[in-house]
This record gives structure tokens, sequence and C-alpha cells, in this order.
């Protein structure tokens, strides 16, 4: 099994020049994949620099893999993707008021990026009178999870999330 990417071939060419090379990336903490990857950019003369993320599940991250078949014959090359998709940090934010002089609640849910939802919940606060954010009344829960991208976007612009414009 061969381990590469466009970034790294593109820097090996300075490596094999005798430039000292330093990719920058991420790794799966624990994950064979990250320790091939690892040796493979010494066997190509690079220092490597990335944190090491803990997969998190099955849904969590992992390294990309492309299986490349190069063909045979009449059987033509095909590379096969093995990756889940982009996964990333979202929470959802959970508002439940309750109205003790008309006696009914009500439930608002929205979804941030993890990195956002701290701002999020202080503007959701900032629409809510002040006597009812700050009593029993009033209940906000931050529930963290992750989206997976499963396809391509087929829209002109990013969907707007969070604090996006």
């Amino acid at each position: 099994m061969e381990v590469t990417s466009a970034e790294s071939n593109v820097a090996s060419v300075s490596s094999y020049l005798g430039l000292p090379v330093k990719v920058l990336t991420a790794f799966v903490k624990d994950s064979p994949i990250s320790r091939m990857i690892k040796d493979d950019l010494a066997a190509r003369h690079m220092d490597y620099e990335g944190r090491e993320v803990d997969q998190g599940g099955p849904w969590g991250y992992r390294h990309q893999i492309n299986l490349a078949d190069t063909g045979y014959g009449s059987r033509g090359p095909r590379v096969h993707n093995d990756r889940a998709g982009e996964v990333e940090a979202v929470n959802r934010i959970v508002v439940d008021l309750f109205d003790t002089e008309y006696g009914f609640s009500q439930t608002i849910v929205r979804y941030a990026r993890s990195s956002e939802s701290d701002r999020v919940v202080e503007i959701l606060r900032s629409h809510i009178p002040a006597d009812l954010c700050h009593s029993e009344a009033c209940q906000i829960d931050v529930i963290e999870g992750r989206v997976v991208q499963h396809l391509p976007q087929r829209a002109s612009r990013r969907m707007l999330t969070g604090l996006e414009g």
C-alpha cells in the first residue's frame, strides 16, 4: 500500500532537492493510517507537525483513503474514495421557555458550529426579556454533535449556519 497526497508529492520536489520541508496537517490519534503517513513523510525526508485528534467513534475523524486500481488490459484505471465525508463539530442549542402568566411553554432549536455556539447563545439570550432569561422558566441547553457532509454541494454559496452572513 502506498501513502501519498497531492500536497506531499509537491513538497517532495523541494525535499529531494535537499531543502528543508515541513508538512502541516492533522492526524487521527492511535490510527495505523497515521503511523503509515508519518513513516512515509519521514522516508521522503520531510518533517511533519500536526495535532492528534481522537477519532470519536465510527463517524468521527478519519484519514481519507483512495484506492487506486491501475487497470489491466481493457479495464481502465479507477479510484475509489473511502471517506465518510467532511465531519464538523456542530451543537444543537435548545431554548425552553415557560410563560407562567399564560401557562404555556415554547421550545426553540438552533444549530451552530461549535466554535460559534457561545456567541449564538448570547444572541438568543439578548432576545429574551431579562427577568425571564435569568429565571427557572428559561433553560438553554447546548448539545454537542457532529454533522457529516455526504454529497457534494450543489448550491452556488455556502449554507448559512451560525453567525455567517
